[in-house]
């Protein structure tokens, strides 16, 4: 606080001074100061003390020869001291006026304050913030001006409803920012947008944006299995271009076959498909494919006893028309036609006489003059054997595969012989001695026609037929045929049982001759569906037991065909030489299947029995005479 203090002079009028008057004042150039500071001072003429030049340096003309005058006080005592001073009263009572105002503040930290004391301008009534400093012209946008002042200025600050971040956490984006005295605030704090993740994705953001994608897989290769491409990759996975999803099987886009016309005998290890090496002629394929075979030339190699038990390729036809040809004991026979190569021709075996002895594979064609043995035999293979007559020299034997074909096939006492899935061709007879076993499984066969011999001494004779075809051919202009005939006067039963088999008759009659046993010595039995057809008659000539068996619930069916109007013409025969011999029919108790008899007509001029022109018979449980 500056402090004043201005004297009026009272002089006498003193020759020195100039005639100075003692009323009038001594004026001071400092404007305001002795307006209000103005004290009325009487002087003696005694008072005078010399005064410095310095002691005068507001203003007053510079004297060097004065004299000073007593100064009296209208405040305190009338006259001052300059002794001591403590009878002085120099006090300031501003401060109490302020006080009584309000005005208590004497510092502020800022510098500023909202407004001074009217009785001490270094007095004030508050402090002002530091921001207390803006006008309406110097706050500028985005920042908002205050409502409120204080010294009659306002604050420029941020809105933080506005701008309510005063920070963002990486890897967050600032929005718009906002600066004021305070610092710098900010719209919104947003996590970056995520990349796209067709195959997952791989880095995540911090916190807190870590459910945003920052790095996406940029395949599916973490979830697929490369295949092993040891002949290289055919293709990969179409969201993993590194990893091969299917592999080439081999090599064969990397190879070139060569020309084989004889055949390959070398193929690629890598390409299966391709020929490496060539084959020269027909016997270098077949070595190629039968390296420990016997390639034979000539009947003497083919029929030593050095071939049991190898394989055997005939290179070339080879006939014998006198001689015996064993095959048989573990033996592999091919024709070179058969052996697996297009190169070789076709070659067959002849010998005057064929024997099968034990087990053997042939894979030939084979043709005996006169006759082809079973011997305890059991041939398989794909080879077509053939011969004037076959027989059986031994009680078991078999036949699978191929085809067997002769004028005659002889089954002798209580021997077998069973044929799978072959083709059987007797052209002329098959003859069935009493207790002999024929089966048939699968295959379709001819056989022209069947004879059954009986004994007394023996068991039944048996024919199987199992899911197969047999057709029996009449010869044209035949007016008597009998594909079937029992000839002996034997008592040994006859069993022929058809399952799920065709039996074709082919027209002509079943012919029972001299036969003497009651209990219907030839029994055709059918079962699972077999059909007996085109039986052109039944002739039984002074014998007895013909009988046909339909099983029951087997819907099976027997077929007998001819002339059904009248007796003239060509009927079907069905008789019998007296009324006490009988032919019959059993069927099942479903009563299945279909039989048809035509015309039953009698023996001529009525010389066995009775008229069964007028007789007919349907599917009845009835016997018929």
């Amino acid at each position: 606080m500056r402090k004043q203090l201005a004297i009026g002079v009272s002089v006498l009028a003193l020759t020195a001074l100039g005639g100075v008057s003692e009323n009038n004042f001594i004026s001071d150039n400092h404007s305001g100061v002795h307006s209000q500071y103005t004290h009325f001072v009487r002087t003696s003429l005694n008072q005078f003390e010399p005064l410095s030049g310095a002691s005068l340096d507001v203003g007053l003309p510079y004297r060097t020869n004065y004299q000073t005058a007593g100064v009296y006080f209208i405040t305190g005592k009338d006259g001052v001291s300059f002794g001591d001073g403590k009878e002085n009263d120099f006090s300031d009572p501003s401060g109490e006026n302020c006080k009584r105002l309000g005005y208590t503040v004497t510092s502020c930290d800022s510098g500023l304050f909202n407004s001074a004391c009217p009785y001490n301008d270094s007095i004030y009534d508050r402090c002002c913030e530091a921001t207390y400093k803006y006008t309406s012209s110097t706050c500028t946008n985005p920042k908002t001006l205050s409502s409120d002042t204080c010294g009659g200025k306002h604050r420029c600050y941020c809105d933080s409803s506005k701008y309510p971040h005063t920070s963002c956490n990486d890897p967050q984006i600032k929005g718009n920012a906002c600066t004021d005295d305070t610092g710098t605030r900010y719209a919104t704090c947003t996590c970056p947008s995520g990349v796209a993740t067709p195959y997952g994705c791989e880095t995540y953001y911090a916190s807190p944006c870590n459910s945003v994608c920052q790095k996406a897989y940029a395949d599916n290769c973490r979830n697929r299995t490369a295949v092993q491409t040891p002949y290289g990759c055919e293709s990969y996975f179409s969201d993993c271009s590194s990893k091969c999803e299917k592999a080439y099987p081999d090599n064969c886009r990397n190879r070139t076959a060569v020309s084989a016309p004889y055949g390959c005998s070398e193929y690629w290890s890598d390409c299966k498909s391709k020929c490496k090496t060539a084959m020269a002629s027909c016997e270098g394929e077949i070595k190629s494919k039968y390296p420990n075979a016997v390639l034979v030339t000539n009947f003497a190699e083919l029929s030593s006893n050095a071939m049991s038990g190898k394989d055997v390729i005939v290179m070339n036809n080879i006939s014998n028309t006198s001689g015996t040809l064993y095959i048989g004991n573990g033996t592999k026979i091919f024709s070179a036609d058969k052996a697996g190569s297009d190169l070789c021709s076709k070659t067959t075996i002849t010998a005057n006489v064929v024997s099968l002895n034990g087990a053997s594979e042939i894979n030939a064609d084979v043709k005996a003059s006169t006759n082809l043995t079973f011997n305890d035999a059991s041939v398989t293979g794909n080879g077509a054997l053939s011969a004037s007559t076959i027989g059986l020299a031994s009680n078991s034997n078999s036949f699978s595969g191929g085809s067997l074909t002769a004028d005659t096939l002889t089954m002798p006492t209580k021997c077998s012989f069973t044929i799978s899935n072959s083709s059987l061709n007797i052209n002329k007879s098959l003859s069935f001695e009493a207790a002999s076993h024929l089966t048939i499984n699968g295959g379709t066969h001819n056989i022209k026609t069947m004879n059954f011999s009986t004994n007394s001494s023996y068991t039944a004779t048996e024919f199987k037929i199992n899911k197969a075809s047999i057709s029996m051919t009449r010869d044209a202009g035949a007016y008597y045929f009998y594909p079937i005939g029992a000839t002996d006067d034997g008592s040994s039963p006859i069993k022929i049982t058809l399952s799920a088999s065709t039996f074709d008759i082919g027209g002509g009659q079943i012919n029972y001759d001299e036969g003497k046993n009651e209990n219907k010595k030839m029994t055709f039995r059918l079962e699972n569906g077999s059909k007996m057809t085109n039986i052109g008659g039944i002739v039984c000539w002074g014998g007895s037991g013909l009988g046909f068996v339909l099983a029951a619930n087997s819907n099976s069916s027997i077929q007998m065909i001819g002339k059904t109007g009248t007796c003239n013409g060509t009927p079907t025969i069905f008789s019998a030489s007296n009324t006490s011999q009988e032919a019959s029919v059993i069927l099942g108790s479903d009563a299945s299947g279909i039989m048809i008899f035509a015309c039953m007509w009698k023996v001529p001029n009525n010389t066995y029995g009775d008229d069964l022109c007028t007789r007919r018979a349907t599917c009845t449980n009835a016997k018929i005479q």
